[in-house]
């Protein structure tokens, strides 16, 4: 369903806000002139001619170009449809180059769209289901068509630091090693993690340690030492302080309970 629906000159400079989050899906396109996303801990490069497609809930807002005006398309959507919406999702957020025949199709649908919005009928609902597949069709052809490098959306290099750390969980690598895996720095490491997920790699590394822990207990029938030298932990008794630390029960009063056909305790 379509929730938001604008076009038109916008001088986002002359009267900035700060990044706050929206509840729908957010697709805002620059037709002319240029603007810049702006995150809680960073503000992207000026850019024109560009499709931005972000997800519920992250914080953002737009800035303008040095004071400069740009022509805009924008729609909020609820829903995303399938598999676009969860690919973006899985990136945290997308921008797409767009052509001229690019710019001129969102017009288009925004001006097909226009009437229905002003005044709703009885058909509108199927309008906007087919208004959502469209957006969705185009942001799936732009990015098989677009060379932009994968590797520098945010939302994949938080995927491949998580999968690292994981692949070397026994080895109990710090932030600094997965970094130099990335070939990046850990303060952008953090950036990207806290514009993803909104936390740090730290929080993120011991989760994914204490979900492996849970697992070996549940599974296996090992001594929490093992555990944790399997979860990196350099013995019993530090993964014992951060487990329950975490979930507010010691290890074996966990896996007592587990073991007893009771549902095991919360990961959140």
């Amino acid at each position: 369903m379509l929730t938001y629906l604008a076009s038109g000159e916008r001088s986002y400079d002359r009267a900035p806000q700060k990044p706050w989050p929206r509840e729908s899906w957010e697709l805002m396109s620059v037709t002319s002139g240029k603007i810049r996303l702006s995150l809680d801990n960073k503000i992207e490069t000026a850019r024109g001619r560009t499709l931005w497609v972000i997800p519920p809930g992250l914080r953002h807002s737009w800035l303008g170009d040095k004071g400069r005006s740009a022509e805009i398309v924008v729609f909020h959507l609820d829903h995303l449809a399938a598999p676009i919406g969860d690919w973006v999702k899985r990136h945290g957020w997308i921008a797409l180059d767009l052509t001229s025949e690019n710019c001129a199709r969102l017009q288009e649908l925004h001006r097909q769209a226009e009437p229905e919005w002003l005044r709703p009928g009885v058909l509108t609902s199927l309008r906007w289901s087919r208004l959502g597949l469209d957006l969705a069709i185009l942001i799936g052809e732009l990015a098989h068509l677009t060379p932009f490098e994968e590797r520098k959306l945010p939302g994949t290099t938080v995927e491949k630091a998580m999968t690292i750390f994981s692949e070397h969980l026994n080895e109990g690598w710090t932030l600094d090693q997965v970094s130099a895996a990335l070939a990046i720095s850990s303060v952008h490491l953090r950036r990207l993690f806290r514009q993803v997920l909104q936390s740090n790699p730290q929080q993120v590394f011991e989760n994914i340690r204490l979900t492996r822990a849970k697992n070996l207990m549940m599974l296996h029938d090992v001594k929490l030492e093992e555990v944790a030298v399997e979860c990196g932990y350099q013995n019993g008794a530090i993964l014992s302080r951060a487990f329950k630390r975490r979930f507010r029960v010691s290890p074996s009063a966990w896996k007592g309970k587990s073991n007893r056909g009771r549902k095991p305790l919360s990961l959140s």
